[in-house]
This record gives structure tokens, C-alpha cells and sequence, in this order.
């Protein structure tokens, strides 16, 4: 995927992450600022399926803290959980920083020209 595209893709999956309002993405970002993890501040680099109801994740904070996780899905949202969590930051050998090494770099760039109230759009 070229640079633009991934941009684009990053933006959009910050845009749902900070404003999407189903069951879903309520109950992450309420597991994620559990963890100190503020939605409206920071990127969401990477989302997609490891199995059916889980989730591996890869988020980016306004300091430029970075951190993997599982969320664990379930249909009533309540018993949905994150089945894993680490910080990556300075963390570049890490199997999961490898693989994303892309996404994590264009969300820490996303986050240098984001401002606290901004929302992740284009440039």
C-alpha cells in the first residue's frame, strides 16, 4: 500500500475509533482509557481480525506512546475485554512492531500534526 492510501486508511480508522458510536467501538475506547488510553488524543494505526471475535489492535498516544492489544469482542459489549495489551514503544524488534513498523510510523506522524482537538483528517 503506498504511503497516501495508508494515511487515508489510518485517518479513517482514528475517525471511527474517536466517533463511532455502536457497541463495538464504545466499549474499546472505554478498555482503552481504563488503560489511560484518550481516544480523542490519540491514532489508531492498525485493527483487524486475529479470529472471529477478536481483534489485535495498534494505537498511538498524543506523547508518541505506542501499544498493542487484543480486544476480545463479545455481542453484549459488558463482557467484552482486552484479551491482551503491551507497549511498544522503543520496542523495534518486537514481532507485532515489525509487522506494522509502517502503520506505527505514519500514525506517529499523523499524531506530530494532530492537535489535541483535531480529528485525524486529511492534511
Amino acid at each position: 500500500m503506498d504511503e497516501r492510501a495508508l494515511r487515508e486508511q489510518i485517518q479513517q480508522l482514528t475517525v471511527d475509533f474517536r466517533t463511532r458510536d455502536d457497541v463495538f467501538w464504545q466499549r474499546m475506547r472505554e478498555l482503552l482509557l481504563a488503560r489511560g488510553i484518550d481516544a480523542a488524543t490519540s491514532v489508531l494505526a492498525q485493527l483487524h481480525t486475529e479470529d472471529t471475535n477478536r481483534w489485535l489492535g495498534i494505537v498511538v498516544t498524543s506523547d508518541r506512546r505506542v501499544f498493542w492489544f487484543l480486544f476480545d469482542h463479545r455481542r453484549s459489549g459488558e463482557s467484552s475485554n482486552l484479551a491482551g495489551w503491551e507497549e511498544l514503544t522503543g520496542k523495534s524488534t518486537h514481532v507485532e512492531s515489525r509487522a506494522f513498523a509502517n502503520e506505527i510510523e505514519t500514525a506517529l506522524n499523523l499524531v506530530v500534526r494532530d492537535a489535541p482537538d483535531a480529528k485525524a483528517g486529511p492534511p
